[in-house]
Formats: C-alpha cells, structure tokens, sequence
C-alpha cells in the first residue's frame, strides 16, 4: 500500500492537490483527492505522477 494519508498536501500530474482517501481494489491501487481547478478525482496510483509537497511549517523551522 502507499504511504499518503487523508490531508496530505501533493502534487498529482503538477497540480496541488489534497488526499481525500486511498484504498485498492485487488492489486490495483486508487487516490481521491480535491485536485486545484478540477475538484474531486479518483485515480489509479499506475497511471498518474504523485508528488509530496514540502510541509510549509518545516520551512520555519531551524
């Protein structure tokens, strides 16, 4: 299974966008996420580039 979690800040095929939720079914794997000016999309994990943002608290810290 992935490692992103409901809230997650990411990147999908370039544009921000925020996990929903992730599950499978069988061996194929699925992302829902609100995705930046095209709202809601479910996706199959093969077939798109996921990108983790930075967490923009970290860059206030030392």
């Amino acid at each position: 299974m992935n490692s992103f979690n409901p809230g997650d800040s990411i990147r999908l095929n370039g544009t921000s966008a925020e996990v929903i939720k992730t599950y499978s079914v069988g061996d194929i794997e699925y992302l829902r996420a609100y995705v930046e000016d095209a709202g809601v999309k479910t996706v199959c994990i093969d077939d798109v580039r996921i990108e983790s943002k930075p967490d923009q608290l970290g860059e206030l810290e030392p």
